[in-house]
């Protein structure tokens, strides 16, 4: 069976939750799929949907130089934030060395010095920089207290030079910051989660954070968002270890496992529906699972002849749209997120 290297991307990602003879049941309908991180490209097609703000912390603690390339054109995540980009600190934990530079942010920034993108101001001083949000709080300039926390430098992980967060939450104790510096620092993806708890932990406040797009429950994510671009965003949190990951999969899991398993036929469905499905990942895999039907393999003892059976080139009919029908509505949604209708 043919499969695009985008989605064979994809697909290897979700073999992986399979168990191991599922899956080699499974790699013999569909081929060899090559489990690769995603590249630049797919991670450019991320940008062009705008995912919530928080997934490109997911993204940048991979420490991939290409994909620091591409979150380096997201301007919403800051000047300290991409300046970090630009010198090599690493936003994954336990990581001493720093990360190359990709070819493509390394050649534009010696071509094309002075240009907006790579011109960064310099990191002023932090008594100065409290200063400054303070006023722009006071007079409820939240542009500007934006643009101001923006430049808040975090902890170097390797021991270098200090960041601001802890003068930050030093000052705020001593004399608590106007509200709009406040909510400015607690929208920066890089905020230690003890000051946002420190800046508001009233339910409402937590709830305007996950409006925001800056906490993303990785759950909600998976559930909510399209099939290719909740695998696309799988594939780099397998990459980096990170908690979201290790949470998606778990949940993940025992839905492929019942609806997908080793049945041969089920994967190649999935893989028929996944370039143009539009429903979210959990409906695409207990649909692919319900195009197919039951595995004639687990059913043999059931009765069923040899001449009931599918052989391993025959193709179930899938769905034209790419989108479930009505009629194969999936039987038991994943996890606790219910679509109504």
């Amino acid at each position: 069976m043919n499969v695009s290297i985008e989605d064979g991307r994809r697909l290897a990602c979700l073999l992986e939750l399979a168990e191991p003879e599922q899956a080699r049941r499974a790699r013999t309908r569909l081929g060899a799929l090559v489990r690769k991180p995603a590249t630049a490209a797919e991670l450019r097609g991320l940008l062009r949907s705008q995912p919530p703000l928080g997934v490109w912390l997911w993204v940048l603690r991979c420490d991939e130089p290409e994909w620091n390339a591409v979150a380096f054109d997201v301007h919403e995540l800051g000047d300290a934030v991409r300046r970090d980009i630009l010198n090599g600190v690493p936003f994954g934990p336990g990581r001493p060395e720093p990360v190359p530079l990709a070819p493509s942010l390394r050649g534009g920034w010696n071509r094309r010095a002075g240009h907006p993108d790579f011109d960064l101001p310099e990191p002023l001083p932090v008594e100065r920089l409290l200063l400054q949000l303070r006023i722009a709080g006071e007079d409820r300039q939240l542009g500007r207290a934006r643009q101001l926390a923006g430049a808040v430098r975090r902890d170097r992980p390797t021991g270098g030079e200090p960041g601001d967060w802890d003068a930050v939450a030093r000052a705020d104790r001593e004399d608590p910051l106007p509200g709009y510096a406040r909510w400015a620092l607690a929208c920066r993806l890089t905020c230690p989660p003890a000051l946002r708890e420190q800046f508001g932990s009233h339910p409402k406040f937590t709830h305007r954070l996950r409006q925001a797009g800056i906490l993303v429950d990785a759950l909600g994510y998976a559930e909510q968002r399209p099939a290719k671009e909740a695998l696309l965003v799988l594939g780099a949190l397998s990459g980096s270890g990170s908690a979201e990951g290790a949470r998606i999969r778990e949940r993940l899991t025992p839905s492929v496992r019942e609806h997908l398993g080793g049945h041969a036929e089920a994967w190649a469905v999935l893989a028929q529906l996944l370039p143009t499905f539009s429903g979210t990942l959990p409906e695409l895999i207990a649909t692919a699972g319900a195009v197919a039907g039951p595995d004639p393999d687990l059913s043999a003892g059931d009765g069923e002849s040899d001449g009931d059976r599918l052989d391993s080139n025959q193709r179930v009919p899938v769905l034209e749209t790419g989108a479930p029908a009505s009629a194969l509505r999936p039987r038991r949604l994943w996890g606790p997120y219910r679509r109504n209708g």
